[in-house]
């Protein structure tokens, strides 16, 4: 529970007026950091589709093998 009030503790300093400011990102980084974002998710749903696919087959195979 320390470790918690700690947390608080310094989101707080940071985020609170007086005592320290929050630094928003521009707009170029933002589109930049979403272009990440759906690159690497793209990414990978592409090797969970070949994962899940080559699985599958392996599976089929087992099951129905004469």
């Amino acid at each position: 529970m320390g470790n918690l009030k700690g947390f608080l503790e310094e989101v707080w300093r940071e985020v609170h007026p007086t005592s320290g400011r929050v630094v928003w990102p521009d707009k170029e980084k933002v589109i930049q950091s979403t272009w990440v974002v759906i690159a690497a998710s793209s990414l990978c749903g592409i090797y969970l589709f070949l994962v899940d696919s080559a699985f599958g087959q392996i599976i089929r195979g087992i099951l129905y093998a004469d």
